[in-house]
């Protein structure tokens, strides 16, 4: 099964189970609630929810059919050891990326691997953009599946604080973002283990080029925007993303927290 088929697929079931939670506290309400017009203002909330859930299963069914006639290459290189990668926001209702080569190879994946019971309500609203003020885990995985980091985000408004562990759980480093004073532009510190600074952040937004260099002014890696393989236009229905330059003289440490941390840039605030 290819990651776009297990993408639809997985959306379809998520929907589904969404529909048996919801619907029958609905029908309960709907069967006990004694005011006409409480009945009809349930009944109308049933049929506008059985469309809703009906349609996107209908529409996630056919393009799942249409994706799984698309074969994407898996890489033969790893992750760690590419220069060049294509961060792809995926169709899914919770913040998940893609990772790819140039070519269009598939890499691996950032996802949430730990969250909330609240948030799968919560998912229906915000989708693809996750609250600043959320708490959860995030993972990056190779095109093998395999857990190679992942960053645990704490709770709070006035700061965000994240803390990065490699595959052995082992603590890499600590990231805080001062959100109050970045509404429209990013500013935060990355530390490393022992609490030394590794980076200062400086990024106006997602829609911008940007480069990271260290504490002593060497290149981590560059952001931009580029075009995706032309193949792939009616798979992603669209043209333009973001491309992350890696410098591959980085330690697989550097790597990670850098490719995690821009992941949780692109979390944090709604592309749309």
């Amino acid at each position: 099964m290819s990651v776009l088929t297990e993408l639809y697929r997985n959306r379809m079931k998520y929907v589904a189970k969404l529909a048996v939670i919801f619907l029958p506290v609905l029908i309960v309400l709907f069967v006990v609630s004694t005011e006409e017009k409480d009945k009809y203002l349930i009944g109308a909330i049933i049929v506008l929810m059985l469309f809703l859930f009906v349609g996107t299963i209908i529409r996630d069914y056919y393009k799942m059919k249409h994706v799984s006639s698309l074969t994407i290459p898996v890489t033969t290189s790893h992750v760690m050891d590419t220069e060049k990668l294509i961060m792809k926001q995926a169709a899914w209702w919770f913040p998940r990326y893609w990772l790819f080569t140039t070519k269009g190879e598939y890499l691996g994946e950032i996802r949430l691997s730990s969250i909330p019971w609240y948030w799968h309500v919560l998912a229906i609203y915000f989708k693809k953009e996750i609250p600043r003020w959320f708490p959860f885990t995030a993972e990056l995985r190779d095109h093998e599946g395999n857990k190679l980091a992942f960053f645990t985000k704490q709770a709070g408004f006035k700061q965000t604080n994240l803390t990065f562990f490699n595959k052995e759980d082992k603590k890499m480093g600590e990231y805080i973002q001062h959100d109050l004073k970045s509404v429209m532009n990013i500013y935060g510190t990355l530390n490393d283990a022992d609490g030394k600074e590794i980076l200062q952040s400086k990024v106006h937004g997602k829609y911008g080029d940007f480069r990271l260099v260290d504490a002593e002014n060497k290149h981590f890696a560059t952001f931009k925007y580029g075009i995706f393989p032309l193949e792939y236009w009616k798979v992603f229905e669209d043209t333009y993303n973001p491309i992350i330059e890696m410098n591959i003289e980085r330690t697989e440490e550097e790597k990670a927290l850098m490719l995690l941390l821009i992941s949780w840039w692109f979390m944090s605030v709604d592309e749309q």
